[in-house]
């Protein structure tokens, strides 16, 4: 399995837990993925449980800042030992 498809399941699992909480993720800047409170113009702090299921997937919150345009809280994950990157370089 190459690394963007790691990326991509891992942010389907975080994902699962964040939109039942009315949260986003996605992929961003530097960040392995991004978790943003609220969806749309709703705002929503990133609950503990996305915290909870990032860590058990391997991932840490990298850094968190506030939208300036939306408001809107977002939390970028990087992992703990990136995964093997194969043949993607």
């Amino acid at each position: 399995m190459s690394y963007a498809e790691q990326v991509a399941n891992t942010i389907d699992e975080l994902r699962t837990v964040a939109e039942e909480h009315g949260c986003e993720v996605g992929r961003a800047g530097s960040y392995d993925c991004i978790v943003v409170g609220g969806t749309g113009e709703t705002i929503r702090p990133v609950p503990t449980a996305v915290f909870r299921k990032a860590r058990a997937l391997g991932l840490e919150a990298a850094g968190a800042h506030v939208d300036e345009a939306t408001g809107r809280p977002q939390v970028g994950f990087d992992f703990v030992e990136p995964p093997e990157r194969g043949d993607e370089e």
